[in-house]
């Protein structure tokens, strides 16, 4: 687990082409991350959902950010796009 911040958390994490992963946001939010294509799209969960993996139900917001430019075999860079695109989200509130 790395932690990032105050809260945020990055629990899991797998790089590569189809990088994945999930965490805890700052505001103590489940997220979970996936690499499709030129893009991560972020999922935020609301908190504390009824099951152990959230359905599309449980989804509070989702964030899209490029990875174009990321080394996605580097678990620093693809943590920093996440980390950047739940701040950005957080922010938004």
């Amino acid at each position: 687990m790395e932690r990032f911040g105050s809260r945020f958390t990055l629990d899991y994490i797998a790089t590569g082409v189809h990088a994945h992963g999930f965490g805890m946001t700052d505001g103590g939010n489940p997220y979970s991350f996936r690499v499709r294509g030129r893009s991560v799209e972020v999922e935020i969960y609301r908190e504390g959902p009824e099951t152990a993996v959230p359905g599309l139900e449980d989804v509070i917001a989702s964030v899209r950010r490029s990875v174009t430019e990321i080394d996605l075999s580097d678990e620093r860079s693809i943590g920093a796009v996440v980390r950047d695109a739940v701040s950005d989200h957080e922010l938004a509130l």
